[in-house]
């Protein structure tokens, strides 16, 4: 009896411990579109609880804009989200 509430316990701390850092936008599913400023490239992104931290550069003569999907996969399968991020061309005179 002890041994079936130890099990329990654990399995209600592990099926909780994804939540404690969903991507942006991913609560229960669902999703979120980050539309960089125009001219700007993404080099890196990370989020810690619901706020995105993303790193831009200029964009240099020739690149042209990416779109970046990240997708939530969680460890029992459940609350899907995904995360968009989308480059904008520079507009040149």
């Amino acid at each position: 009896m002890i041994a079936a509430g130890a099990v329990a316990i654990v399995l209600l701390t592990i099926s909780g411990c994804e939540q404690l850092n969903p991507i942006p936008g991913s609560v229960y599913g669902g999703g979120k579109v980050i539309v960089l400023e125009q001219g700007m490239k993404l080099v890196n992104v990370t989020w810690k609880m619901d706020t995105a931290w993303y790193t831009v550069r200029p964009m240099r003569p020739g690149e042209l804009p990416e779109r970046y999907e990240f997708h939530e996969d969680t460890i029992v399968g459940r609350y899907h989200g995904e995360v968009v991020i989308q480059e904008k061309a520079k507009a040149f005179p």
